[in-house]
């Protein structure tokens, strides 16, 4: 009875991943992993706001698709994702890409034992000190990526809202997005490959930790990713110092805690008027959406 009703979710799941993508996108999936359709299984995986990642199982392995979504332009796209993510992975820090998928998915091999981590996790000082390790050997990597300039990406978002319907705090906001913008460029250039979209569940831990949806990848200053990290996860400021302290392994002082706490508040905004842009893009209402907008809009207050 149990695998009988296990069958039937997973038939369900199936027809409405057809559903929700198409006959067409659907077939292109199979023939990139090279399954017939009556071989594989689909379940959702939990992360992101967007609920877009599912595995695909079959006698032959196990990957993570991420589907395509509407959001505010920016990023790579699924193809120059997938080429950074052969890179990554070659490097031991991200899952394997598979070629060939559909314009705008992405598909890698699932790590099973693996598990996403928490906000909690990230302030763990043992984490701490892993995530430390596995940036620097991420921004050692070489990468052909857009960099990264704030006032660009501060002025993207801003102008695509509304200005007539925004609060007076939401106003407030904007221009303060753009005048910290101004003075994280005149601070930091772009150097390294960066990240650019820590929040916790983009980080797996099977005993290793991984990196995963690199579609807003640049290249930055690695303080970027550091800020990054403490911004989207909450960090205290003696969170972020040990952090600071065990990338450059006790041999840079930390900058000007006003530098941090200004490049920390900039991208929370940056954080926060993306995720506003791409709801207002949305033809209904996501109940994780608005939980990240609610709480990056607690961390501005």
């Amino acid at each position: 009875m149990a695998q009988g009703l296990a069958s039937a979710a997973g038939d369900r799941a199936l027809m409405n991943l057809e559903a929700r993508i198409g006959r067409r996108d659907f077939n292109a999936l199979c023939d990139c992993l090279a399954l017939e359709e009556q071989e594989i299984r689909v379940r959702p995986l939990s992360g992101g706001i967007y609920s877009r990642t599912v595995l695909i199982s079959a006698s032959e392995g196990e990957w993570a698709v991420r589907l395509p979504t509407e959001q505010l332009p920016g990023g790579l796209d699924s193809a120059e994702e997938t080429e950074l993510l052969a890179i990554s992975a070659e490097a031991g820090l991200s899952p394997s890409p598979v070629n060939g998928a559909p314009r705008g998915y992405v598909v890698t091999g699932y790590l099973p034992g693996a598990r996403a981590l928490t906000e909690a996790d990230t302030k763990d000082p043992q984490t701490v000190r892993r995530i430390a390790k596995r940036l620097r050997e991420l921004h050692s990597l070489q990468f052909q990526l857009p960099e990264f300039h704030a006032v660009a990406v501060a002025r993207s978002y801003v102008d695509k809202l509304d200005g007539d319907g925004l609060t007076v705090e939401q106003r407030a906001w904007c221009e303060e997005c753009l005048e910290l913008a101004v003075s994280y460029d005149q601070r930091f250039a772009p150097a390294t490959l960066c990240h650019n979209d820590l929040v916790a569940s983009n980080i797996l831990d099977d005993g290793e930790l991984w990196f995963i949806d690199f579609e807003y990848a640049v290249l930055a200053d690695p303080f970027l990713d550091l800020a990054g990290l403490a911004a989207m996860n909450g960090y205290e400021v003696d969170q972020f110092r040990l952090l600071f302290d065990h990338y450059h392994d006790g041999e840079c002082s930390p900058p000007d805690p006003p530098v941090a706490a200004e490049t920390i508040r900039l991208l929370r905004l940056i954080a926060y008027l993306w995720a506003v842009g791409n709801r207002e893009r949305q033809s209904e209402r996501n109940a994780a959406a608005e939980t990240f907008v609610a709480r990056m809009a607690t961390m501005l207050r």
